[in-house]
């Protein structure tokens, strides 16, 4: 600072300082909050920081003064992260009000061969891209290799499993300022959600992908569960009453987990995935839990001694997942707009005598925003053993 005035000398202090924030603004994207939780005010404010010293830089170029290098350096960094902040939106949506969200869990793109059909992940990708949503939010993203090419500008992929490589993928078109894992510990649970921070308009909302505890069921499981034998019958139901004691109690525990962090975010919320709950729905009864059963009188009623006299506990842990959200202002979105005479599925598995169908995948939105068309997409392809289910809001 040789040959300055007291002045510029002061300047040029409050010059570095903005020029330290502009570059813990450029590092925002790259740091999870939950080992520096104020990075993300960083980023949300790197167009203010990026606009002060664009100034700074125009005071020195006026007096000639070689302080101006810092500010054309860290300048050109930032050129790459402009498109983020102030880059032109998608035009991808019915209107400039609306976004379309696809959600599915793509089940490893049959990674195990439960189907048997060649180049079942290059038909779930072209399906992917032929869609054209704005967001897509995947579950059982198995990429062992190279991650798919989909045409979006951003993406985040969340590690699910390190053993096997199994993901969580949210893809977008809209600008992603922040993104981050939220952390579920214990036996056998993994990572099962993430979130993005996107930037639409002038609005940011959080988008959380989610995929709480499955049943874990063997091949031997699926097996038995479609031919069930007498000499095995003891063994079969064993099994798979072990396993989804263990599933029920996860679930609980994993939506307990996103509950509080969602309580934690400054935006409006987006919520989807695999819930692997509720058994049924109703117009009588609404949501009917794995612990209830149907009586005489078309009531749902809890099994008390549901799993070894679990049944009230597990019951309300299941509506905790579901039902439980609204009181944080989160609604299910399908619901929203269909009561429950209107039923669907988004997940179907052959058995030897029928074929159970369950509404596993789910959207639920805080009420600033509105759904406007949700449905999910049945087709014949058979890509994988869940529907993908499009959902449409206005911000």
């Amino acid at each position: 600072m040789k040959g300055l005035s007291l002045i510029n000398k002061l300047l040029y202090l409050i010059n570095s300082v903005c020029l330290l924030l502009l570059l813990l603004s450029y590092l925002s994207p790259y740091i999870s909050p939950t080992i520096f939780w104020p990075i993300s005010f960083f980023g949300l404010l790197f167009p203010v920081f990026y606009i002060i010293n664009s100034l700074f830089l125009i005071y020195w170029i006026v007096g000639f003064k070689k302080q101006l290098w810092a500010n054309v350096i860290f300048l050109l960094i930032g050129l790459q992260f402009i498109g983020l902040f102030f880059g032109t939106q998608p035009t991808t949506s019915n209107s400039a009000d609306s976004i379309k969200i696809l959600s599915y869990n793509v089940r490893l793109f049959n990674r195990y061969g439960w189907i048997p059909k060649p180049d079942i992940k290059s038909e779930i990708i072209s399906f992917l891209k032929s869609e054209k949503a704005d967001i897509l939010c995947i579950q059982e993203f198995y990429t062992p290799d190279e991650i798919p090419n989909l045409n979006y500008k951003y993406r985040h992929i969340g590690l699910q499993s390190k053993k096997n490589q199994w993901h969580m993928a949210i893809y977008s078109s809209y600008p992603q300022i922040n993104k981050a894992t939220v952390s579920i510990k214990g036996e056998r649970m993994n990572n099962t959600c993430i979130y993005s921070d996107l930037l639409i308009s002038t609005d940011t909302i959080r988008v959380y992908n989610v995929h709480l505890a499955s049943n874990w069921f063997k091949n031997s499981d699926y097996s038995f569960l479609q031919n069930p034998q007498k000499e095995t019958l003891k063994k079969g139901i064993h099994g798979i009453v072990s396993r989804m004691k263990i599933s029920y109690k996860k679930r609980a525990e994993e939506a307990e987990v996103i509950k509080e962090h969602m309580q934690s975010s400054p935006y409006p919320i987006i919520l989807c995935g695999d819930f692997n709950t509720p058994k049924e729905e109703d117009l009588k009864n609404g949501m009917v839990s794995f612990a209830q059963r149907i009586d005489d009188k078309g009531e749902a009623k809890v099994r008390k001694s549901f799993r070894g006299g679990e049944g009230i506990r597990w019951d309300k842990g299941e509506r905790g997942v579901i039902v439980g959200l609204k009181e944080f202002g989160i609604e299910d979105s399908f619901r929203k707009l269909f009561s429950y005479d209107i039923k669907d599925y988004s997940w179907k598995f052959n058995r030897k005598d029928n074929v159970i169908k369950r509404r596993f995948d789910h959207f639920f939105a805080s009420e600033k925003i509105k759904v406007i068309d949700i449905k999910y997409l049945h087709n014949d392809k058979k890509i994988s053993d869940h529907s993908p289910l499009f959902t449409r809001y206005e911000i």
